[in-house]
């Protein structure tokens, strides 16, 4: 069992994480509105598009410095469960980090779609942050014993197996991910398969984690597993996009990373420390 400092703090943690989710969640809403009027306007290539790629930023570092915070409140680096918070929210806060330095090369480079790019080391960085993340949320539920089990053993080896079918016939085996590069063609395959594996890791946690804090955390996890499953739809669609030649910014495909960088951390907020007091 993993208690928070004290029922003070958890609960002055819970006042700030509803405060952040709440400004995210009316954020998210402007911004779909304004996505709408864009993508019916059929503005493509106009500052309006790059602006409103820039303020997607804002989400996931919001997102992720209230993280930081539940992640402290739970320990921080001291505990698994902290460490787990710790590395989910670095990666919202990596997302954004490239988020910006993708719109310094469409605003002041007068580069319309920089990939690959300085802008990758940032995006990039949610593979190993969410996927380890998710596998150190699972060993504080428990999971290493209920791998004692069977049935739990059966889970850990059929879902990756089941992602690297899906993902290579959704993918891998399509021409989709020949880039321009070898470093385009690695990226076109390695989000996709990042953000599975992530998804896999996520998904195994909730089955294996019915007991852990009274099961109170089950659905800030299932609501983590949609946001892996919303950033895998994006980069699988980014990856046959840019490949094509089809990609623009504000365009359908961000509108799913919006949705992706909200929904993860909307699931990292509720991971409050006063869900459990």
């Amino acid at each position: 069992m993993i208690d928070p400092s004290t029922t003070t703090i958890a609960k002055q943690q819970s006042y700030t994480s509803w405060s952040a989710l709440s400004f995210i969640a009316g954020l998210y809403a402007a911004l779909v509105y304004w996505w709408l009027f864009l993508y019916f306007s059929g503005s493509v290539g106009e500052l309006q598009n790059y602006l409103w790629v820039i303020l997607l930023t804002i989400i996931p570092i919001v997102g992720g410095i209230n993280g930081l915070f539940i992640a402290h409140t739970w320990g921080g680096w001291k505990t698994v469960f902290g460490k787990g918070i710790m590395l989910l929210s670095l990666g919202l806060i990596g997302w954004s980090l490239g988020d910006v330095i993708w719109s310094f090369y469409n605003i002041v480079l007068k580069i319309e779609v920089p990939y690959p790019s300085l802008a990758d080391v940032g995006f990039f960085s949610i593979v190993p942050f969410w996927f380890i993340g998710m596998i150190y949320i699972a060993k504080a539920g428990g999971a290493s014993f209920r791998l004692r089990d069977k049935g739990g053993k059966f889970l850990i080896i059929l879902i990756p197996m089941a992602v690297f079918i899906i993902s290579y016939y959704l993918f891998l085996s399509g021409k989709a991910v020949s880039g321009d590069s070898t470093l385009a063609t690695f990226f076109n395959i390695a989000y996709p398969l990042g953000d599975m594996l992530t998804a896999s890791a996520a998904l195994s946690a909730w089955i294996l984690m019915k007991k852990f804090l009274g099961g109170k955390m089950r659905l800030p996890i299932i609501i983590l597993v949609f946001g892996f499953l919303f950033q895998y739809l994006a980069d699988l669609s980014f990856s046959y996009a840019s490949t094509n030649g089809t990609y623009y910014n504000a365009d359908w495909i961000d509108l799913f990373y919006l949705t992706a960088q909200f929904v993860v951390s909307c699931g990292v907020a509720l991971l409050s420390p006063k869900r459990v007091v």
